[in-house]
């Protein structure tokens, strides 16, 4: 099967490929129908990806607005709750495809957050 990938600008202008799994090119593929729906339009090369659905114009998303977005979209793309509590505790998405590229401290780190998620679901004492 072929992997998907999204282009994503640098600071420098130059682009590259970033390959996401079936899950996050489900997210992104919602959050651009969103954003015709929004501005109807397509986005451009400088509008956001995640961005703050009240306003008129594309604009960044509050912090508090975009957590909870991305937590609707991860829900939404069936991303396993253990995933989701360690994308929010350690800010990273890690998969098969990237996590050849962290340190090992940052991968522990991951699978800590993990193992915290099973260890709160078998004791009851997950909010």
């Amino acid at each position: 099967m072929k992997k998907k990938s999204i282009r994503v600008k640098k600071n420098t202008r130059r682009k590259r490929s970033v390959p996401l799994s079936g899950g996050a090119m489900k997210v992104m593929e919602q959050q651009l129908e969103k954003f015709r729906q929004q501005f109807g339009r397509d986005p451009g090369p400088d509008d956001l990806v995640f961005f703050d659905a009240d306003a008129d114009m594309p604009q960044l998303i509050d912090h508090d607005k975009a957590e909870e977005a991305l937590l609707v979209a991860m829900t939404a793309a069936g991303i396993a709750p253990e995933l989701i509590h360690a994308i929010q505790r350690t800010g990273r998405f890690v998969t098969e495809e990237n996590s050849h590229l962290l340190p090992k401290e940052a991968l522990a780190e991951w699978q800590a957050a993990i193992e915290e998620y099973r260890h709160l679901q078998r004791t009851g004492k997950f909010n």
